[in-house]
């Protein structure tokens, strides 16, 4: 995920293109079975030495694997049994960048972030998309909904066929996606001084 925010060209310049993504990598993972190898050297007299090779093998049960962009950090596998919600929010966030069209995008996002985020502390205007984007006018009757919805698209309806929507929709798009990530990589912060060495400079949180 170390690559820039997937938008239209066209609307490079009404985001943040040069921002670096804290989770470069967030991949669910099912429980894995991984052997390993130890060894121990005993030495006789300097010269003659004996080798003894232990396998055994480690379980891991099912997590999400995180790999972090600052240096000081490195890779970790957490337990879903951990934190099912960064679990679920992070699988959805990788989600939401490499699969569906744009609006089956921003609504996977908008899940990833409902998981990391209060419902009174949710920012209105991704609320708003997402609520514009999921039901009939209509239904649209909150009025913090709606003043929102008219302050960013001039009325209750999005159309992604107009210039000025589409290019609304993907700077809204870009900061959830922005959010999101600096939403996960604090959750893993913060549970990092429980992460013990597991192989192949992996750590694990559970």
């Amino acid at each position: 995920m170390n690559e820039r925010i997937r938008v239209p060209n066209q609307f490079y310049k009404d985001i943040d293109p040069e921002y670096v993504f804290k989770v470069q990598d967030c991949t669910p993972t099912k429980e894995i079975e991984v052997k390993s190898t130890s060894f121990r050297i005993a030495f006789f007299d300097g010269k003659n030495s004996y080798r003894n090779i232990e396998e055994y093998y480690i379980k891991v049960p099912e997590s999400i694997f995180v790999r972090l962009s600052s240096p000081q950090y490195g890779r970790y596998l957490i337990t879903k049994k951990r934190s099912e919600k960064l679990y679920i929010a992070g699988h959805l966030f990788r989600k939401s960048q490499h699969t569906g069209h744009r609006v089956q995008k921003y609504l996977t996002l908008f899940r990833a972030y409902e998981c990391m985020t209060k419902a009174g502390e949710r920012n209105i205007y991704y609320s708003s998309i997402r609520h514009s984007l999921s039901h009939s006018i209509t239904s649209l009757t909150k009025p913090n909904v709606i003043n929102a919805l008219n302050e960013l698209f001039g009325g209750l309806d999005i159309n992604l066929d107009k210039f000025r929507h589409k290019k609304v929709f993907f700077k809204i798009y870009s900061d959830m996606l922005i959010d999101v990530d600096k939403l996960l990589f604090k959750e893993i912060e913060r549970m990092i001084p429980e992460a013990k060495e597991l192989f192949w400079g992996i750590k694990i949180i559970n």
